[in-house]
């Protein structure tokens, strides 16, 4: 009786391996086109400079230093938008829903 049990959870695990990458390719490639991918590509991006992507060209960490220097990056009261002090929902933006301290 035990080995029976043994045995199936044996074809259940063989099964398993035999079927799962026909289920898990086409997850697994989507996963790649639609995220991963493009992912990649804005970080690459975000790394050059360009009109059109076809004549990217790499500056580095250039854009992001003109953009933490650049006083429109930054909100109304001149904190930067990744300083912890910054409401997100703050009345300058659009009026809050919470009440103001």
């Amino acid at each position: 009786m035990k080995k029976a049990k043994h045995a199936n959870t044996t074809s259940l695990q063989r099964a398993t391996r035999m079927w799962s990458p026909l289920f898990l390719g086409p997850v697994v490639i989507a996963f790649v086109i639609g995220f991963v991918w493009p992912f990649l590509q804005g970080i690459w991006l975000s790394l050059c400079q360009f009109k059109t992507i076809s004549n990217a060209k790499f500056v580095g960490l250039s854009n992001y230093a003109k953009a933490f220097s650049d006083v429109g990056f930054r909100t109304p009261s001149g904190t930067p938008l990744c300083s912890p002090s910054y409401r997100w929902c703050s009345s300058t933006c659009w009026p809050s829903p919470w009440p103001t301290p």
